[in-house]
């Protein structure tokens, strides 16, 4: 059982990093592994220099610019934004990066930024209660409860409305 999981991973590793192989860079699939148990180790800091270092010589797509993305939410949040915005420039259906672009934009204390986010989120899922949420959310955070509470009624209607929503 041990091997057959062992053997799983070596595959989903060789899958991940098959288009780095292609190109003949052992060099970047063994930086990606070294990311990887960094990350897998509670090292955010340590993946994330190693994405950077992968990044820099054959610019990150796809999956491996989304791992980038979260090992950098985890360790530093300007990083994380920029990597955040090339993730959704080149696919704007990922809806959770969007939402973490979302949380880090709300640390910052950068309610347009959020809003920005949340209503992009809006023009591709529009019966998504996640992005009306985050609106109701950023309204509360601005001290403005009649927006928030509009927001919030809205989300309560859509898809993935909770209750919690209409309590708000």
């Amino acid at each position: 059982m041990r091997r057959l999981a062992i053997a799983g991973l070596a595959l989903t590793v060789l899958l991940q990093v098959a288009p780095l192989r292609g190109q003949g860079r052992t060099d970047l699939t063994a930086l990606i592994g070294l990311a990887r148990t960094a990350r897998d180790s509670g090292r955010a800091a340590e993946a994330v220099r190693h994405f950077a270092d992968t990044d820099r010589r054959a610019p990150l797509t796809g999956g491996l610019l989304v791992e980038f993305f979260w090992a950098a939410h985890a360790a530093r949040v300007p990083e994380a934004r920029a990597l955040g915005a090339r993730v959704l420039s080149a696919d704007p259906r990922q809806a959770d990066v969007r939402d973490g672009m979302i949380g880090l934009a709300a640390a910052a204390g950068d309610e347009r930024g959020v809003a920005a986010l949340a209503e992009a989120g809006m023009a591709i899922e529009p019966a998504a209660a996640r992005w009306v949420r985050r609106l109701g959310e950023s309204g509360l955070r601005q001290g403005d409860g009649a927006t928030a509470a509009r927001a919030f009624a809205r989300a309560a209607a859509l898809v993935g409305g909770l209750a919690d929503d209409r309590a708000q």
